[in-house]
């Protein structure tokens, strides 16, 4: 080989320093940080995973934290995208049995699908995935909406994919009088801001009683024994499919597992003789049962064999 001319020696030596600089460059406003991959490349990968995450993401139910959030077992936390419960740590009226309510719908190992909105933001501020969650075939989010367990929230004016069911559907149980709607009279209904309905501790007004000679959800355990009616809201229903003898349970009062509630029990085998599901029919409501008041575990319960025993007061 010939000896290199010191011209072309420089020339190699400005090569190699912009070749460097290029690299550089292209290390700190190219590639995502850790990964050495090219600008097109984390494109590619951020749009692939917002395709996944709308279609749909399978994952299991760790925990209920309150009516709107959840959190997973890989230890994520989803808000309930679209809607708003009240909060239990601001004393808010309802925020309690919200809670229950998706607690019962979502137990402990549910598994459930995470559906994204690309209309919507992804995170909120405090770093939870907002999300609509499905399970099965049933969007809780609307579910909840359509129960009167949560209200409608468009944050910032923002209409995701479900916005004109979940307007129908609080809409809907206002003008039932279910879940919060009945609890918390007052709450106002405005979807551009998160539900208001007021404290807690507040004594809740007296119902008017609608139905001849019937007692207080709260009296019923002084009457054991005795055939009577007893008026009270419906603020939980459960229809255990699964399970022998197919129940269905209306909670008066308060939801399960509070022992003071009064639980309406419906066997499968009289189902068929109410107009609809029971417990679609009577969630929110405010009801009046006739029968014998017995107990099961302590709690007072009476059994509706047919939908003649059950009046609506409201």
């Amino acid at each position: 080989m010939g000896a290199v001319t010191p011209i072309r020696f420089l020339t190699g030596l400005v090569f190699l320093a912009l070749l460097g600089g290029c690299a550089e460059r292209s290390t700190e406003e190219g590639a995502a940080p850790g990964t050495g991959a090219a600008p097109a490349v984390v494109a590619a990968t951020t749009a692939a995973e917002a395709e996944v995450s709308a279609k749909g993401q399978t994952v299991v139910v760790a925990g209920v934290v309150d009516g709107d959030t959840i959190e997973l077992r890989s230890g994520r936390r989803v808000r309930l995208v679209q809607i708003d419960a009240p909060e239990g740590d601001q004393g808010e009226c309802y925020a309690d049995e919200a809670t229950d309510a998706l607690r019962a719908i979502l137990p402990k190992g549910t598994s459930v699908r995470l559906e994204a909105d690309p209309r919507l933001d992804q995170l909120d501020g405090y770093g939870r995935l907002l999300r609509y969650v499905v399970k099965g075939e049933q969007n809780v989010n609307l579910l909840l909406v359509r129960r009167g367990a949560a209200t409608v929230w468009f944050y910032h004016g923002d209409r995701g994919a479900y916005a004109t069911a979940l307007l129908r559907g609080a809409q809907r149980a206002r003008a039932a009088g279910r879940g919060l709607w009945g609890a918390c009279p007052g709450t106002p209904f405005d979807p551009l801001h998160a539900a208001s309905t007021g404290t807690a501790e507040a004594p809740p007004p007296s119902t008017p009683v609608t139905c001849a000679g019937a007692i207080s959800w709260r009296d019923a355990a002084s009457h054991v024994g005795e055939e009577a009616t007893v008026q009270g809201p419906v603020v939980g229903t459960f229809f255990a499919a699964g399970s022998n003898g197919q129940p269905t349970f209306l909670n008066l009062g308060r939801d399960y597992p509070d022992p003071a509630r009064v639980t309406v029990l419906i066997w499968g085998a009289d189902r068929a003789k109410f107009p609809g599901p029971p417990e679609d029919l009577y969630a929110g409501r405010t009801i009046c049962v006739t029968g014998t008041i017995e107990t099961y575990q302590g709690v007072p319960e009476i059994e509706a064999s047919s939908p003649g025993q059950i009046a609506i007061a409201g």
